[in-house]
């Protein structure tokens, strides 16, 4: 795996450097409000998810061989607003009772403390433009106690507002 920063693109991803740098703030920015770190970009992500677009599928790849967390979109005008839209999932998520929902999947992946680096890519397809983020380690991490969430997707700083 080879992370890199906006400013270091050398990736075949169809991720344009302004992208990649709204990717990186959207995502930086929801995952500070909850005690989480930053995100580095990863190309090797990137690289899986443009290769699996190839296809224009809208459906999950499985995380191929390195197990990434994963997340779709489709019927939005760019990242930003696929980023958005995963984290107002937000909205859904009880802490009182912690684990997988798929009404939170999106949100809880996006805020995943674990996770250290991302890689994106889209496809304009004939009847929609797919975006797709990959993270690695992948987070909703299904435990019997729910830990790794209790752990992972901490409460939101009400200063972070």
């Amino acid at each position: 795996m080879r992370n890199s920063t906006f400013h270091d693109v050398l990736s075949t991803t169809t991720v344009t450097e302004d992208e990649m740098k709204s990717i990186l703030d959207t995502h930086n920015t929801y995952r500070r409000m909850h005690g989480s770190p930053d995100l580095l970009w990863n190309d090797d992500a990137a690289n899986w998810g443009d290769n699996w677009l190839q296809k224009c599928e809208f459906k999950h790849s499985g995380g191929g061989p390195y197990n990434y967390g994963e997340n779709l979109a489709a019927g939005y005008t760019d990242f930003k607003s696929a980023i958005d839209a995963w984290y107002s999932e937000y909205n859904n998520y009880d802490y009182k009772a912690p684990g997988f929902s798929m009404d939170t999947g999106h949100f809880t992946q996006v805020v995943w403390k674990s996770t250290t680096s991302i890689g994106c890519a889209k496809r304009e397809c004939p009847d929609w433009t797919i975006y797709i983020c990959n993270y690695d380690p992948a987070g909703n991490i299904i435990s019997d106690d729910n830990s790794s969430y209790i752990d992972n997707v901490q409460r939101r700083d009400p200063n972070s507002l």
